[in-house]
């Protein structure tokens, strides 16, 4: 009993200390948006995530369809400007949507183990802008899709950590807009959303 309470701090404690130096607990892990330390005044910390499984779809085809930074209007909206290479980090890119001021945004982190997997990281880079009436201080967004199911279906996350002056509403955009432009992409592609373990063959 001793000897696993010990372990467990022990554990704890290595956990921590990785965590105080600012590494990963695994090799190019980018799970998890950057944590942003604080808000201006008039801005609150937001959280939200997206997670989906889908059939019908390789990662491969989720790769070719999401996987680049530039050609992303089926998210980002109209691409009206974009600098560096793409899919490099450093890279912005520049969107507009009806109604809405022209959003920056630079790409921090692009991983991919292709076909199976790949991800990528962005921050806004113009801040504030006003999305949908929501004002925005921050955001730090991740796009990943992985492989599942040997091959027969992909797991496809979308995370944001943000600063709004309104977060129960930014929350609520974030979800919606998320949700709409993955449904369009997923009839596009012909995937479908299931739910619990890989589908039967």
């Amino acid at each position: 009993m001793f000897n696993r309470a010990v372990l467990f701090v022990a554990a704890i404690i290595v956990q921590l200390s990785l965590a105080t130096e600012g590494q990963t607990l695994m090799s190019e892990d980018i799970s998890l948006p950057y944590p942003v330390k604080s808000c201006p005044p008039g801005y609150h910390h937001g959280w939200e995530v997206l997670a989906l499984q889908f059939t019908g779809v390789s990662a491969e085809i989720f790769m070719k369809k999401t996987g680049s930074f530039f050609d992303s209007a089926w998210y980002a909206g109209e691409i009206i400007e974009t600098t560096g290479e793409d899919n490099t980090v450093g890279a912005t890119r520049t969107s507009v949507d009806p109604g809405d001021e022209p959003v920056t945004e630079r790409l921090t982190d692009y991983h991919t183990s292709a076909p199976e997997a790949w991800s990528m990281r962005l921050v806004l880079e113009n801040a504030p802008v006003t999305i949908a009436g929501i004002k925005l201080a921050s955001y730090d967004e991740i796009f990943s899709a992985q492989s599942i199911c040997g091959g027969a279906a992909t797991y496809y996350t979308m995370t944001a950590a943000y600063c709004s002056d309104r977060v129960i509403q930014g929350y609520s955009m974030f979800d919606a807009y998320r949700r709409s432009a993955v449904a369009g992409l997923a009839k596009e592609i012909g995937a479908d959303v299931f739910e619990g373990t890989c589908p039967s063959v």
